[in-house]
C-alpha cells in the first residue's frame, strides 16, 4: 500500500510518538497544542523554547541570513556557553522539579550533548506517567527543524499557519496589552518579516515525510475533524485520548496570560482585529509586504490531507 506524504507510518504498529508543533508566534499553536493533547492522549508541557535557547541565531534566521545563522548554530554545537547548563535546566523545569519523576540533566561541555538530552528526557517523563509520546510546542523551534531532526530523527512536526493579517494584529495587539512581558517587541515591520519566514519554512515542507501544515482555519470550521486527521498523521487510532488532559500542562496563564483563551483547545469564532486596529493606509502597506495568504493555501491544498473519517464529516 502506498502512503501519503507525511502519513508514511499511518499504519505501523503503534511506536512511542515525539511530536513538535511549530510556526509563527500568535498564529493558534496554542491552541493547536492543546487540541493535539486531548485527541491524542500524548504528554504534553508548556513551551520550553529549548533548541531556540540552545541554538540561538533566531534574529540572523529571521532575516534570511542563513550563512550568520548556521556559524552560530554550530558554535553553540561544539562548545556549550557558561550558562547553558542553567538555561537547559530552565526550559525543562516543568518536568525537572518534578521530585516523583526522578530526572535529571547531566552538565555537558558540547552543546550537542544537551542537543541530544532532550528526547530521552522528554522520553522518560513521558513514560513514566504512563503517556505513549510527547508533544512539544515552542513556536520557533520551526527554525531549528533540521537540528531536531538530526538528534530526533523520528520527530513529527504540525506546522500552523494563520493569515497573516491576523497575526499582525494579535501580535501588536498582545504587544500593547502586555508590554511588561516584553514578548512581542519589535514592530510591525520586524513582524511581517518574521512571518513571511515562518510561512515559507513551512511551505518547504510540505508534503515531506513526518510533516504536516495545518491552516488554523481548518481547525476553526472542523475541529473535530481536523483532529482525526491529526491522529491519523500521528499514527494513532481514533479515540486514542485517555481522558487525563489538563489544561495546566498546556501554559503557565500567570506568566503567559495571553494564552488564557488557547490553553482548553476549544474553538472560539476568530475576531477580526486588523481593520479595527489600523486605518486604511496602513493596512495597504502591511498587506503589500506580506506573501499572499491565500496562494499559500492554494499552494498546500495538494498536501491539505484529512483522514477518511474527516472526509465523511
Amino acid at each position: 500500500m502506498t502512503s501519503r506524504p507525511g502519513f508514511e507510518h499511518e499504519h505501523e504498529p503503534p511506536t512511542f510518538r515525539r511530536v513538535f508543533v511549530v510556526g509563527c508566534q500568535r498564529s493558534g499553536t496554542t491552541v493547536i497544542q492543546s487540541a493535539l493533547a486531548r485527541a491524542s492522549g500524548l504528554f504534553t508541557l508548556p513551551e520550553t523554547h529549548y533548541f531556540l535557547d540552545l541554538l540561538g541565531g533566531i534574529e540572523e534566521w529571521v532575516k534570511g541570513d542563513e550563512a550568520a545563522f548556521q556559524r552560530k548554530v554550530r558554535s553553540r554545537l561544539r562548545l556549550a556557553r557558561g550558562r547553558t547548563h542553567r538555561e537547559m535546566r530552565r526550559d525543562l523545569g516543568f518536568i525537572l522539579d518534578k521530585p516523583e519523576l526522578g530526572l535529571r540533566l547531566r552538565r555537558h561541555l558540547r552543546g550537542a550533548a544537551y542537543a541530544r538530552a532532550f528526547a530521552p528526557l522528554m522520553d522518560q517523563a513521558a513514560q513514566r506517567l504512563g503517556y505513549g509520546g510527547w508533544i512539544e510546542k515552542s513556536p520557533d523551534h520551526l527554525a531549528y527543524i533540521e537540528y531536531i531532526r538530526r538528534f530526533i530523527p523520528d520527530a513529527r512536526f504540525v506546522h500552523v499557519l494563520r493569515n497573516g493579517e491576523d497575526v499582525i494584529a494579535s501580535v501588536i495587539d498582545a504587544e500593547t496589552r502586555y508590554a511588561d512581558a516584553g514578548i512581542f517587541r519589535g514592530g510591525i515591520a520586524y513582524w511581517i518579516e518574521r512571518w513571511n519566514r515562518a510561512v515559507a519554512t513551512s511551505l518547504r515542507y510540505a508534503g515531506q515525510p513526518g510533516h504536516w501544515v495545518l491552516p488554523l482555519e481548518d481547525f476553526l470550521v472542523r475541529p473535530q475533524a481536523t483532529m482525526r486527521a491529526a491522529c491519523d498523521f500521528l499514527g494513532l487510532p481514533p479515540g486514542a485520548a485517555d481522558g487525563r488532559w489538563n489544561w495546566r500542562n498546556v501554559a503557565d496563564i500567570e506568566r503567559q496570560p495571553w494564552k488564557s483563551a488557547a490553553v482548553d483547545g476549544k474553538v472560539r469564532p476568530p475576531i477580526r482585529k486588523f481593520e479595527r486596529m489600523f486605518g486604511i493606509e496602513l493596512r495597504n502597506r502591511i498587506r503589500a509586504q506580506l506573501r499572499d495568504y491565500a496562494q499559500i493555501v492554494a499552494q498546500l491544498q495538494p498536501f491539505l490531507h484529512r483522514s477518511a473519517a474527516g472526509l465523511r464529516a
